[in-house]
């Protein structure tokens, strides 16, 4: 063999080793733009764990998987992991998607007969398992909001921003003053949430009240008679199976005072999530909420467009930090099932109450694993390799 044929025969085979060895590397994505490795290109032979059939790992923030416009973080997230930059949607009008691609979602709000707003909510008949059914008449816009959830809280604050064109969490907005005068009062835990997961710094005018229902009583006692007040509680807080005596302390406060309702809102599913932000935006007297959700699902039509161009079938696994399986029937799961496409290897309606073990995992080989930001453990333990 002439020194010309060995030279060439061994960056042959310097090409296809470097091949094998690129294929077997697992793309573990944070969220936040940085990916790594399975730890220097081992074989997919050699590998441990999940990462023996080289899927996509990613990390998302599970605080966002709830009743706020940050929910699509989570979606973006999955997506670019799959398939790359998101295609632009700028310019796009609810009448431009195609009916296939508008995804669906129901109107929580009506106007009666009196041309007051009437929405959809729950009672303490509820069981957690569907979406808002009991109509309820509001007899005023409201002048203050309380809410028992942050989340709620970022989403009146992003309607005031899309309201006044600002961009979110910058300093010196106008939609800063406006959330401020509108909310007068909140949990510490609520306020800890803001300001950790929202960067949403909450001012000394802000009172800070107690978690229990007495506390609540007491300063609703106080709301001074001309403000018109809306209380936003989660149906958690008065489902029937869990025993809760919310229920009567909110329905006496009302009854003490015809100025303060309440509304309780569900989000086990992108699309109760979307139905309760619409809700929220018209509840506070915002008709721009509806073009700021035009937005949204123009940014979900062209995934989901990308996505049935792309032929791709994925699968995916998501994992609480308990190391619970995540299933579709809810919000983080509904995500990635029916926003992004993708199949799930956990089956059932056991929301994040069931766990799969590693074995089925390791049999399903799902293409994309999803664990959470704040999950304590490591990379590594997540994958099942350390």
């Amino acid at each position: 063999m002439s020194n010309k044929t060995q030279l060439i025969t061994i960056a042959i085979i310097a090409i296809l080793g470097i091949a094998a060895v690129s294929a077997a590397v697992v793309v573990i994505n944070n969220g936040d733009g940085k990916t790594s490795g399975n730890g220097g290109g081992e074989s997919t032979q050699n590998a441990k764990g999940f990462y023996s059939w080289s899927p996509t790992m990613i990390r998302v923030d599970s605080n966002y998987s709830a009743c706020t416009p940050a929910f699509m973080s989570i979606v973006e997230t999955g997506y670019k992991a799959v398939y790359g930059d998101i295609p632009s949607f700028d310019g796009i009008d609810r009448s431009d998607i195609p009916a296939k691609y508008l995804y669906p979602y129901t109107d929580f709000t009506s106007v009666n007969g009196s041309g007051k707003l009437v929405i959809k909510t729950f009672d303490n008949t509820s069981d957690g398992k569907k979406e808002a059914y009991l109509d309820k008449t509001l007899e005023f816009t409201p002048t203050k909001v309380i809410s028992y959830m942050d989340a709620n809280i970022d989403t009146i604050y992003r309607i005031l921003c899309d309201y006044y064109g600002e961009k979110p969490y910058a300093d010196g907005n106008t939609a800063d003053t406006k959330l401020w005068e509108l909310i007068p009062a909140m949990t510490s835990t609520v306020k800890t949430n803001l300001e950790k997961n929202y960067s949403l710094k909450v001012p000394n005018t802000v009172q800070i009240i107690g978690t229990s229902q007495e506390d609540l009583t007491n300063y609703c006692g106080g709301i001074d008679s001309s403000e018109k007040v809306i209380i936003f509680m989660s149906e958690y807080n008065i489902r029937s199976t869990n025993k809760s005596t919310w229920w009567g302390t909110n329905t006496a406060i009302t009854a003490a005072n015809s100025n303060i309702q309440f509304v309780y809102t569900l989000s086990n599913s992108p699309s109760m999530i979307l139905s309760t932000m619409e809700m929220m935006g018209e509840i506070i007297g915002y008709e721009n909420t509806e073009a700021m959700m035009t937005k949204i699902l123009a940014e979900i039509y062209v995934m989901q467009k990308a996505i049935d161009e792309s032929g791709k079938k994925i699968s995916f696994y998501a994992e609480t930090n308990a190391k619970k399986a995540v299933a579709s029937n809810t919000n983080m799961g509904g995500m990635f099932t029916y926003i992004l496409k993708m199949d799930n290897i956990v089956t059932g309606d056991n929301l994040m109450n069931g766990t799969l073990s590693d074995e089925k995992i390791i049999d399903a080989k799902p293409n994309l694993l999803v664990f959470y930001k704040n999950d304590s453990r490591s990379d590594d333990e997540c994958m099942r390799a350390a």
